[in-house]
């Protein structure tokens, strides 16, 4: 049984079963059975910006080396394929060829592989393999920046006080499992309704709140967004709102290792900024020295680029993070033959 085939029996239920055996543009297998070089199989741009960066820790024009690739740009035959399926198809096409180890495909673990009951359990505790798939350590891609070394710099470079930034900074890191655990809940929350999607589009900096130097969660204010930004009936909202708060409890009880994997990464890493606008709008405005500029210091975090943020992050992530850290993806590479000490 192939690959694919594997993935639906063990789970028949999946969202896309009924795609699973349509085949992606077959081109891209033959290319890379033309090519010499080593490529790399991803769901999206952003996955393609981190493992670029990874690679820049070895070269200066990594595409000079190794051909990294997003299913983005696959050809799915008309049928309704999703980034995921796609790189899960063509890793399975790829096990029928002798350069299958030239290639590696990795792709977003989401919610599988985590006990979601009275905890958050992680069952896997490792990169998931098989064959020349990958799983991410945790949700998804964003989960590798959750530690408060490699947002820092990037938090402190889109400041523009360096008073107010430092002691906005000090209040994240004291807080930062904090944050972790609410963006955890939500998420849970989301899936557990089947509202993901509105939940991540309600996540913003004015729902955090900061008093008493301890981040929480405005249920009221999170309630008026569902009603305003998403039109959800009341019905659907208490469930939502009733949902966080069990999650929450949940979350507090938790190890943290395993919330911070299991967070939907986009929910984590939105907090994460959400959590840093408000202590530093709460932090300038405590200030008389600058308490009449605190809206313009919270705007300018607020105007900064996503991919701004993501690609800092990511940076920070490569420099401080070792090829031999167990929860790093850069093991991903050595298994189509690059080496940290390539040149």
């Amino acid at each position: 049984v192939g690959l694919v085939s594997a993935l639906y029996l063990a789970n028949p239920k999946n969202e896309a079963s009924a795609s699973l055996f349509q085949q992606p543009d077959k081109d891209f297998v033959a290319a890379v059975g033309m090519s010499k070089l080593p490529h790399i199989l991803l769901e999206g741009s952003q996955d393609k910006d981190f493992f670029t960066r990874m690679c820049e820790t070895i070269w200066k024009v990594p595409k000079r080396h190794v051909n990294i690739a997003t299913a983005e740009q696959l050809n799915s035959d008309g049928s309704i394929l999703g980034n995921r399926d796609k790189v899960e198809i063509v890793c399975d096409l790829v096990l029928q060829h002798s350069f299958q180890s030239r290639f590696i495909g990795f792709v977003d673990r989401e919610f599988r592989g985590f006990a979601l009951h009275e905890s958050v359990g992680d069952d896997l505790r490792t990169h998931w393999c098989c064959g020349r798939l990958v799983w991410s350590r945790g949700h998804s891609i964003e989960n590798y920046l959750f530690e408060f070394d490699v947002v820092r710099r990037a938090l402190l470079d889109c400041s523009t006080n360096g008073e107010v930034a430092g002691i906005a900074l000090e209040v994240l890191e004291e807080q930062f499992p904090q944050v972790i655990r609410i963006a955890c809940a939500l998420g849970l929350t989301g899936k557990e309704y089947n509202e993901l999607g509105v939940v991540r589009r309600t996540v913003h900096w004015s729902t955090m709140r900061l008093i008493d130097g301890k981040f929480s969660w405005d249920i009221d204010v999170w309630d008026k967004a569902l009603n305003d930004h998403a039109n959800l009936p009341d019905k659907t909202r208490a469930s939502l709102v009733n949902g966080f708060r069990r999650w929450f409890d949940i979350a507090e009880v938790s190890p943290l290792d395993d919330v911070r994997w299991g967070c939907d990464g986009h929910i984590g890493l939105n907090l994460i900024w959400a959590a840093y606008t408000t202590a530093i709008y709460d932090t300038a405005a405590s200030m008389e020295a600058v308490k009449p500029n605190a809206a313009n210091q919270r705007d300018a975090i607020l105007k900064v680029d996503d991919k701004i943020k993501f690609n800092q992050m990511a940076s920070n992530w490569t420099l401080l993070r070792s090829w031999e850290a167990d929860d790093s993806p850069f093991f991903c590479l050595s298994m189509i033959g690059i080496s940290s000490r390539q040149t």
